[in-house]
C-alpha cells in the first residue's frame, strides 16, 4: 500500500519528516517549480522550495532507499522547473529519481561542500514536448576520471570515479564545470 501526504494541510512554518520507508515520491503540486536541499541535520535532507508561486511545507527525510522528485506531474504546458541538490544524501538514501516536465527545467548537482549523487546513482528525465531547453548543470566538484556514454540523442549516462553515477533522459545540454583528470566521451 502507500500513504498519500497532502501538504496543502500543514502551515508552512512547520516541516514533515518522513523516515524508514523504501520508496518515496516528492511529487509538486504547481508548476514553475524551484527546489534546493540542505542537511538540517547528520544523516538527514530536507527539500524546500516553491511550487506555483507557494512556498512549500520543507520535507526532511531519512532512512529511504529510493527518492522521487516529480516536478512535472502538475506543471501544465510551459512550466519551468528548477532543482538543485548539493547536500550529501540522507542516511539510507541509494538513489535519486528526478523527473521534470514538458518547460525548460534544469537539475543542479553542486558537488560542495558534498557530493549529493547517492550510492545507488540518480537518474534526470527532462520531460518530453519540450523545446530542448532541458539542462543537468554539474559543477563544484573535482574527480580523477568522467566517462560520458550516449545511449540515444538525448539520454546517457555520466560515470565519475569514485562509483558516482548519473543516468538522463529528454535533455539538451550539459553544462559541466567539473575539474577531471581524465574526461572519455564513448
Amino acid at each position: 500500500g502507500s500513504t498519500r501526504i497532502d501538504f496543502q494541510e500543514f502551515e508552512t512554518g512547520s516541516n514533515v519528516t518522513v523516515r524508514d520507508v523504501t520508496d518515496m515520491s516528492l511529487v509538486t503540486g504547481g508548476g514553475n517549480d524551484s527546489l534546493s536541499d540542505n542537511n538540517p541535520a547528520a544523516g538527514q535532507t530536507r527539500v524546500s522550495g516553491t511550487s506555483g508561486g507557494l512556498q512549500m511545507v520543507p520535507l526532511v527525510y531519512f532512512n529511504v532507499a529510493n527518492l522521487t522528485v516529480d516536478t512535472g506531474a502538475n506543471d501544465g504546458a510551459a512550466a519551468n522547473d528548477s532543482v538543485t541538490l548539493d547536500a550529501a544524501p540522507a542516511s539510507g538514501l541509494s538513489r535519486i529519481q528526478v523527473n521534470a516536465g514538458a518547460g525548460a527545467d534544469t537539475l543542479t548537482l553542486e558537488f560542495s561542500p558534498d557530493n549529493p549523487v547517492p550510492s545507488g546513482g540518480l537518474g534526470f528525465d527532462g520531460g518530453g514536448a519540450d523545446t530542448g531547453e532541458d539542462l543537468l548543470v554539474l559543477r563544484d566538484g573535482t574527480f580523477a576520471s568522467e566517462t560520458y556514454t550516449a545511449t540515444g540523442p538525448s539520454s546517457g549516462t555520466i560515470a565519475l570515479s569514485g562509483g558516482t553515477n548519473i543516468s538522463y533522459t529528454n535533455l539538451s545540454p550539459i553544462d559541466d564545470s567539473l575539474i577531471v583528470a581524465d574526461m572519455v566521451f564513448n
